[in-house]
This record gives C-alpha cells, structure tokens and sequence, in this order.
C-alpha cells in the first residue's frame, strides 16, 4: 500500500456518510492496525476510528493504547489477499494483539469503510 493509495482511500472516506455516521457512536479513538514484517523491518497499516473526523488510513505507528494488533509477514498478508481477490478465500495469516474486543466496537465503521474505501488493486504472487 502507498501513500497515494492511502491518500486515495481517505478521500473516499471523507465524502463516506456511514463510516463517519458509525464512528460518532464510539466512546473515543480506537485503532486497527496490521503490523507486518518485512525485510527486517515493519510495515504499517492504520486504521483509526475517531467520533469526530470518522475513519482514516495511514502508513504510521499508532498509539499503543486503544489498538488491536494484527501482527504477522507482509509477504503472507499479500498472498492471502492476492487468492481472497481471486475467489480463494483464504484467512489472513495473522495474530491477534492487543484489546480484541475493539473489532467489535469498531464493527459498524470498518464495514462502512471498507465498503467505501476498498481501491481496486492488482497483488502481485508472492
């Protein structure tokens, strides 16, 4: 994921009604974030529901407080996506960290979000 792609999603989301509308019911910020090894290093993707600006991507760290990580090889998540895309569901290939009741508060706007946000993109095999 790029920072254009990135920039293109939360684009969408700030015209997106529902995730903004969705996220107004949360107590306070939450994060999902997949953490993901690659080449000796980390790679970051964040999403962040906020009752007052709605949901938005970024390629950063977030905070360590109020996050569920998804931890695991970027190489794999790609895969897993690459086959998803194609019509071979395959279950992400990551570990649950952090407050996993948070996917259930943030339930609403990930659904909205990914409904709005979702780029077409082409994955590469692995």
């Amino acid at each position: 994921m790029s920072q254009a792609h990135v920039d293109l999603m939360n684009a969408a989301l700030t015209a997106d009604t529902a995730s903004r509308s969705a996220c107004k019911a949360l107590d306070r910020v939450y994060h999902v974030a997949y953490k993901l090894a690659r080449d000796g290093g980390t790679v970051w993707w964040t999403m962040s529901f906020d009752p007052a600006c709605g949901v938005r991507f970024s390629l950063e760290a977030p905070p360590a407080q109020d996050t569920l990580f998804l931890v695991g090889e970027f190489g794999a998540v790609i895969e897993a996506t690459r086959r998803t895309k194609a019509g071979e569901f395959t279950p992400p290939p990551v570990q649950a960290e952090g407050d996993v009741s948070i996917y259930g508060r943030i339930m609403t706007a990930f659904n909205a979000a990914q409904a709005a946000a979702t780029i077409d993109t082409e994955f590469p095999a692995a």
